[in-house]
């Protein structure tokens, strides 16, 4: 959504209705921000207000976790009839959706078992590859050494792919280089020039 950048003041905002307004004076945080018609506030104030306030929730909720947990456990006990009240009229509520998502789950689990055999196949296919173009002289400890250095966000590449279309290198340390996780799935198997 686009908000104009027109200079505007409060009262000429709540004139005509609009949620929001930009004055370009900056607010006492110094921010030069849109503002909320209905309390003058900066937008980026009440952004980082509300980031405030979760990462205080979020420890209060940690510290006191136990308790908390207590509070909603003998909630439950003294007021059973009224919960599973609640609960009974929400399952009611949210049927037809429930079976509506447990019918594209039941779909879309029929793609996936297919996906999982391509998945196999592939895999069965690659790990084949692997062992007939790894020699009897290659050092198989320098390859694990490879994998395991492997920086973060990184692949190891075959410089000559193993089921490449014109040529198959072979599992060698000297074939194997380190490339960037995109670049890798760009280049898939083909040669770089």
């Amino acid at each position: 959504m686009q908000f104009s950048t027109i200079r505007t003041t409060r009262a000429q905002a709540k004139a005509i209705g609009e949620k929001i307004y930009f004055t370009g004076e900056p607010c006492i945080r110094g921010h030069i921000s849109r503002r909320r018609t209905a309390n003058g506030m900066c937008i980026m104030c009440i952004e980082l207000k509300a980031n405030d306030r979760k990462k205080y929730d979020a420890d209060r909720y940690k510290n006191n976790a136990e308790s908390k947990k207590a509070a909603v456990k003998k909630y439950r006990e003294e007021n059973r009839d009224k919960v599973l009240e609640k609960r009974r009229i929400y399952n009611l509520r949210t049927a037809e959706h429930k079976r509506a998502y447990m019918a594209d789950r039941r779909k879309s689990l029929a793609g996936t078992e297919k996906y999982r055999e391509e998945k196999r196949a592939y895999s069965e296919k690659r790990r084949k590859a692997t062992i007939i173009a790894t020699p009897a002289w290659a050092n198989i400890e320098s390859i694990k050494q490879i994998y395991q250095n492997c920086p973060s966000g990184f692949h190891v590449d075959h410089i000559i792919p193993l089921l490449g279309k014109t040529v198959c290198g072979l599992h060698v340390e000297s074939n194997l280089q380190y490339l960037p996780a995109k670049e890798n799935l760009i280049k898939a198997s083909s040669i770089r020039e």
